[in-house]
């Protein structure tokens, strides 16, 4: 081994001697150069090196070279901080002391830190003769140093800029960390918090306390790696707010947590963006309106409840379908690339679908189409919010219909109007007409016959114009009546052909056959039926028949369907009706709209009425007909078996109306209809007297015996209703006969109700009122 104080000769033995020096005293205790990463050099007083060791420059990273003799500089393996390093051992060589600092410098262009520390080495008097430098590279340690520096650093930025405040509580202290962070969440500044475990537990919502502590407790015992929790603390503001926090712990042998590093995130607005999305979710689901979410191309990836509902498809047949199961065929392909465009463009579609269902039922749907998008704007997906219109739908076709059919029948009622100003007029012209010419006195016996014949057949037209009118207006009213009774089905039809066979007379159509037909088998001949009305519908349907019939014959019959029903029909071989006259012909109005009525004459109100009143007998009726085919009108009522009635007695002859000694006072108005009255009763016999209104009725009858009145409903100063109510209060028994033109309403029962006995409706015929007044005056 080569002490210090012997010259070094270079040789590569001596170099390895020189690297192996005794152990100074001056050299830190257990220094051992053999086992030491370290790299020891011996330099003189005179500054040159004497001896190192041959980890010199493996500890260096540098290429090896021979530096005993040389000073500092010369030997260079110190670099730039040769100088440096030669003061301190200036340094060491007065003053006897150990010296060691950390040196940065720049070896083969890369940043290294030696830590060099120098010892004295003293000869046998003390005198200090030389010193030991024993290099350390710790470039890795201070590379691993400035990574966890700048990991630091870089976990103290991110943690200000996160949102999260850091705790670590010792478990067994009641100190905890509390950063700056942390207490910044809750409005505080650093030093208005006590880091403290304390701190923590008094901040939190009481209706939160048990929960967390519990919980918390719980994984200090346990083996969990993660503890886990969401709670409320109170801010300084004195609002609770929600925070989630997130921990880890070390443990000691027996599992039990010794520390305990956790996160605390402020997370209120997640709270309430979570509760709003609870709450839209929620009603979502519970809409009743259909919602459905697409991907980019179409396919199905959230629906409510409302959208299976609608489309009658299960949770599981719908995922990763396309909404274009629900296409009905109904649109064509142009109306979806439409809805594509718009959608694709960004902009909402909006409009109706006609779709259908898993079970094939259509239906017709409101739908809103739009974009959603991700927050740069990016498209994402569709959704379709929609709502069932189809009851809206059917409405609107409804109302279209019935507009429609409105227009259709203002036009006919304009044209049903403008008949029934014709047909009132031409009897009235009549009338009128050849009352004028009686006027003149140049006329013979047989033209003022003529003349009054026309007049009459006029009034008689007119008067059956305003019955029909009446009754079809009672009929759409629902108004009129029936009267039911016993109807001999013989006796009906026997009238009828008398009837039928004047009609075929007058108006000059011999030529036509009329049959009558009815069942071969024995059948009961009373019904319970209006025998009036009854009669009127054969009536109707029999003139109609004749009126198109220019030749071959009309049939009037009926036949038992069953136990229950009877059916007359009316049979022509006349012009037959066009197919789509068919369903409007029983309409007063729409029939109107058609041709037939230019081929019809008259107000066309028959077949109106006559349909009216077999509804009110209970039945129903039809026709079937062809152009030129002629024409079957057909109904069928109720099989009502009745008992034959008694035979009523014998009504008088005129020549019986003999009703002298009696006074008949006659309440009336209008100056004609009293010289009508008076005319007929003058060959009675009976005495007269006449009232012009309510009040003179009423004199006449209290100084007077009278035997009967003929009450006129409609008077000025006192109507005929007050003026029979007043006589019955001190008269119960005197025949009253209201006579009446009122035929809209209940009149005949209203008439009743005021205490007539009878009610006679104007016209009033003479047999009816003779008649009627013989019931009374005996």
């Amino acid at each position: 081994m080569e002490y210090p104080n012997k010259k070094h000769t270079g040789s590569k033995s001596q170099d390895n001697l020189a690297a192996q020096p005794d152990k100074s005293e001056n050299l830190p205790e257990g220094f051992n150069i053999q086992c030491s990463p370290e790299a020891l050099v011996r330099i003189n007083a005179e500054g040159r090196h004497t001896s190192y060791s041959e980890n010199l420059f493996p500890v260096l990273q540098m290429k090896p070279t021979n530096i005993v003799g040389k000073n500092l500089n010369e030997a260079g393996y110190l670099g730039s901080i040769s100088e440096d390093v030669k003061q301190a051992i200036n340094l060491v060589l007065v003053s006897g002391q150990p010296f060691s600092k950390e040196f940065s410098l720049q070896l083969d262009n890369r940043p290294n830190w030696l830590s060099i520390s120098i010892y004295p080495e003293p000869d046998s008097k003390g005198q200090t003769v030389g010193v030991t430098l024993i290099i350390r590279n710790i470039t890795p340690q201070k590379d691993l140093q400035r990574q966890f520096t700048e990991r630091v650093k870089r976990y103290s930025l991110a943690v200000e800029a996160s949102d999260f405040g850091i705790w670590d509580w010792e478990v067994d202290s009641e100190d905890m960390y509390l950063s700056r962070k942390w207490k910044a969440q809750l409005g505080y500044y650093p030093d208005e918090l006590d880091n403290r475990y304390s701190t923590w537990m008094d901040l939190i919502h009481p209706d939160d306390y048990n929960r967390v502590k519990r919980s918390f407790h719980n994984f200090l015992k346990s083996s969990s790696l993660i503890f886990e929790s969401e709670f409320r603390l109170k801010h300084k503001d004195g609002i609770y707010r929600w925070f989630k926090t997130r921990a880890a712990a070390t443990r000691d042998e027996h599992g039990y947590a010794n520390r305990v590093l956790g996160t605390n995130r402020d997370i209120t607005t997640e709270k309430k963006h979570q509760e709003d999305l609870r709450m839209l979710h929620q009603a979502i689901m519970q809409s009743p309106v259909p919602i459905v979410i697409t991907d980019l191309e179409g396919y199905i990836e959230f629906f409510n409840p409302a959208f299976c509902k609608i489309t009658g498809y299960k949770k599981e047949e719908l995922v990763g379908k396309k909404t274009n199961i629900q296409k009905s065929g109904y649109h064509p392909q142009s109306f979806y690339q439409n809805l594509w465009d718009t959608i694709t463009s960004g902009n909402e579609w909006v409009g109706e679908f006609k779709n259908r269902n898993k079970n094939g039922r259509v239906y017709w749907e409101l739908a809103s189409i739009s974009s959603l998008k991700d927050e740069h704007g990016i498209i994402t997906n569709y959704i379709k919010i929609s709502e069932e219109i189809t009851s809206f739908k059917r409405l609107e076709e409804d109302l279209k219909r019935s507009q429609k059919r409105t227009r259709i029948e203002n036009q006919s009622r304009n044209s049903f109007m403008a008949n029934m100003s014709h047909e009132i007029r031409t009897p009235i012209n009549g009338i009128i007409g050849f009352s004028e010419l009686l006027k003149s006195g140049d006329l013979t016996p047989d033209q003022q016959l003529r003349y009054v014949d026309i007049i009459e057949e006029s009034s008689r037209y007119l008067l059956l114009l305003i019955d029909d009118i009446i009754d079809i207006s009672k009929i759409e009213a629902n108004e009129l009546k029936v009267k039911k009774d016993a109807c001999s089905l013989k006796a009906t039809f026997k009238e009828l052909a008398e009837q039928f066979r004047e009609m075929k007379t007058d108006k000059q159509k011999d030529h036509i056959e009329i049959r009558f037909r009815k069942p071969k088998l024995k059948h009961h001949d009373f019904i319970f039926t209006d025998t009036r009305r009854l009669k009127q519908i054969l009536f109707n349907l029999f003139d109609n028949a004749l009126k198109y019939t220019e030749s071959g014959y009309v049939e009037i019959g009926y036949q038992l369907m069953n136990q229950n029903k009877i059916q007359f029909y009316v049979e022509d071989t006349g012009m037959g009706i066009p197919k789509e006259n068919l369903k409007t012909i029983f309409n007063r109005t729409l029939r109107h709209a058609h041709s037939l009525k230019e081929r019809e004459g008259g107000a066309g109100l028959g077949l109106a009425i006559s349909d009216g009143l077999v509804k009110l007998l209970g039945g129903s009726m039809n026709v079937k007909s062809a152009p030129n085919k002629g024409s079957i009108f057909y109904f069928t009522i109720p099989y009502d078996k009745i008992s034959a009635p008694a035979k009523a007695p014998q009504k008088s002859a005129k020549s019986d109306y003999n009703f002298e000694g009696c006074t008949i006072l006659i309440a009336e108005d209008v100056d004609y209809n009293y010289e009508y009255l008076f005319e007929i009763l003058k060959e009675t016999k009976a005495t007269v007297l006449w009232a012009k209104d309510g009040i003179d009725a009423l004199n006449l009858y209290g100084k007077n015996e009278i035997d009967l009145v003929l009450m006129d409903i409609q008077m000025p100063e006192i109507d005929g209703y007050e003026a029979t109510r007043t006589i019955r209060q001190s008269n119960e028994k005197i025949p009253i006969i209201a006579q009446t033109a009122y035929a809209m309403s209940d009149e005949h029962q209203k008439c009743l109700d005021a205490g007539c006995n009878e009610v006679l409706s104007k016209p009033i015929k003479m047999k009816a009122l003779l008649d009627t007044l013989a019931k009374y005056l005996k």
